[in-house]
């Protein structure tokens, strides 16, 4: 529950192949480089039977996709790797639904009671609560002051969705006079080959004063991508690194601008220092709300620290959390610090420490030797071998910590 249907029936389609897979009636399956759609070839024994195979894929029998079937009159196959018999191998080639302008409409979720889920919610229900009282907040302040959320209909199936709002309005620190906003646009990968993002940007571009704003991240992540926003028309008008980090590569934020008749010569503001802060008009709003400062699971060092160490357990927020684990009375956590961020993450964790008694971080390189040990008012840069921990332990003695606790080395939580 909570994830959009045609995301499982994608992975329903990812099934039939395996068992096709297994009954050794698929030969084999790709999809096409540019074009969009794909190939599959199968083993049948006639059209009919091929058509049957074809007809029971989900992403067809749900009307997501539409397919060619083809039987392959000649075959060349040095290796005899189809098996014996030629005759009965059959193409079929899967081709996108055919979605014309007028196959799609729009409705307002914030006024269309059959989508008021999508006023708080939207694809990621997983991720933000219908009674999420920061959104609940934010809709019902900015509902009467412009704020719009449109969702596309394919035959009356959501297929994408896309919030926009006048700047004054928005819930991103965006400014300037007739500028629209778009806080978020989404359109699931079972409908990508549709055209949605572009028709979804065409009515919010009609809806718009002098044009578009919104905020993009780097293309490699994958989530509000800037090369999407680009490839819609938009263009990049700031930059600013968001300070955060995807395993070992910098998030940068880029404010992205598309005119309409008027606002040829305008270029929108934004406050990028709020931005860093953090945002919470939507807390599926991930890269910013908050204090996280990293996403992915690869990173450079590890972190281990005692919560109850902490004057201020918020810090942990700051980071990814990659294990924890109740040890004695202690709440041992374990985070992921990338390298581009070590000293400063240290001084981080440095100023959260406790010292009355005297608490201590270790941060440890996960493939080099480099550990450091991070007590609130010295640093120590040693060795995973612990013959180089002796500075190290004297200085923990003189703080009243006990010496059975000063082992900075420990097995994984």
């Amino acid at each position: 529950m909570g994830r959009p249907a045609q995301l499982n029936q994608l992975r329903a389609h990812q099934s039939y192949l395996t068992e096709l897979s297994t009954r050794g009636t698929l030969l084999f399956a790709g999809s096409f480089d540019e074009s969009g759609g794909g190939m599959i070839v199968v083993r049948a024994a006639s059209i009919h039977e091929a058509t049957a195979i074809a007809q029971g894929d989900p992403l067809i029998a749900a009307g997501l996709e539409r397919c060619q079937i083809r039987r392959l009159s000649s075959v060349i196959d040095p290796n005899n790797r189809l098996g014996p018999s030629e005759d009965d191998v059959t193409l079929i080639q899967p081709v996108p639904v055919v979605a014309t302008k007028d196959s799609f409409s729009v409705a307002d979720a914030l006024t269309d009671e059959r989508f008021a889920s999508f006023a708080v919610q939207c694809f990621a229900k997983s991720q933000l609560s219908v009674d999420d009282p920061h959104r609940q907040e934010f809709i019902q302040a900015a509902r009467e002051r412009g704020l719009q959320k449109l969702v596309l209909l394919l035959d009356d199936q959501v297929v994408g969705q896309l919030e926009l709002a006048p700047a004054a309005t928005s819930g991103l620190p965006i400014a300037g006079e007739g500028v629209t906003v778009m806080h978020c646009m989404w359109v699931p990968a079972a409908f990508g080959s549709l055209g949605v993002g572009q028709r979804l940007c065409r009515e919010a571009m009609e809806r718009a004063d002098r044009g578009l704003a919104t905020i993009a991240f780097d293309s490699d992540h994958g989530w509000l991508p800037r090369s999407f926003y680009e490839r819609l028309g938009f263009r990049q008008v700031a930059e600013t690194h968001t300070g955060r980090f995807f395993g070992e590569t910098p998030i940068n934020a880029y404010l992205m601008w598309k005119a309409k008749g008027s606002g040829s010569d305008l270029v929108p503001r934004w406050d990028a220092a709020q931005l860093v802060d953090g945002v919470s008009f939507c807390p599926a709003y991930p890269w910013l709300f908050g204090s996280q400062r990293y996403w992915g699971r690869r990173f450079a060092y590890h972190v281990r620290v005692v919560r109850q160490g902490l004057t201020r357990p918020a810090v942990l927020e700051q980071f990814a959390h990659l294990a924890q684990r109740e040890i004695d009375h202690w709440t041992v956590v374990e985070l992921g610090l990338p390298a581009a961020d070590l000293r400063p993450a240290i001084e981080r964790i440095q100023q959260a420490l406790s010292d009355a008694p005297t608490y201590y971080a270790t941060v440890k390189h996960i493939e080099g030797d480099e550990l450091f040990v991070v007590f609130p008012h010295r640093v120590f840069d040693v060795k995973q071998d612990a013959a180089t921990w002796d500075a190290a332990i004297r200085y923990g003695l003189s703080c009243g910590i006990p010496r059975r606790e000063l082992v900075f080395s420990h097995p994984p939580l």
